[in-house]
């Protein structure tokens, strides 16, 4: 359940879904906050956003999990482990809430599955993220369930108006 009651189904993500992520995406370059990527730099096909998805669904330390209200998605969150022996206990994942389902407990729900997922995975001991310093509720969020900032990089993101923001990195240490 959301906040204000609404029913929140999280899944695992589906071939079926491919569109409505690519929809999404672009609403949350559009409607960003956090955002690298600025509106028309992502060009997805469905062919791309199938094999994104099966890239997930095929390997034991990726994930995709999607929210859904009513049949309508509305927002995923992707981990992906890591491939080199060395670091084969650690990942990173990306969040994604369309804009009208933030601070609602979209991203609590999806995050707290990853990591329950990532707890009893057996591989995962390390979930690693990159943040925008600018966003306070993303790093609210991370923070609340445990995630400390582990790094930043000054001045990484220009804005349009030529102004910096840094790019914040944070992990969760589960083992």
């Amino acid at each position: 359940m959301l906040k204000d009651g609404t029913k929140l189904t999280v899944r695992v993500g589906e071939d079926r879904d491919a569109d409505q992520l690519i929809e999404n995406a672009n609403h949350f370059i559009e409607h960003g906050e956090g955002q690298v990527l600025v509106p028309g730099e992502l060009k997805l096909t469905h062919e791309d956003e199938i094999k994104w998805i099966r890239n997930h669904r095929d390997k034991p330390t990726n994930l995709l999990l999607v929210a859904e209200v009513e049949g309508k998605l509305v927002g995923h969150i992707d981990f992906y482990g890591a491939s080199r022996k060395r670091l084969l206990h650690t990942g990173h994942f990306g969040l994604g809430i369309r804009e009208e389902y933030r601070s609602r407990g979209v991203g609590k729900a999806l995050l707290s599955k990853l990591i329950s997922w990532a707890k009893g995975n057996g591989v995962i001991e390390k979930i690693n993220l990159q943040v925008i310093a600018n966003n306070a509720r993303g790093i609210a969020l991370y923070e609340s369930l445990g995630f400390l900032e582990s790094g930043r990089k000054r001045r990484e993101i220009k804005l349009e108006d030529g102004s910096y923001v840094d790019d914040v990195s944070m992990e969760l240490i589960l083992k």
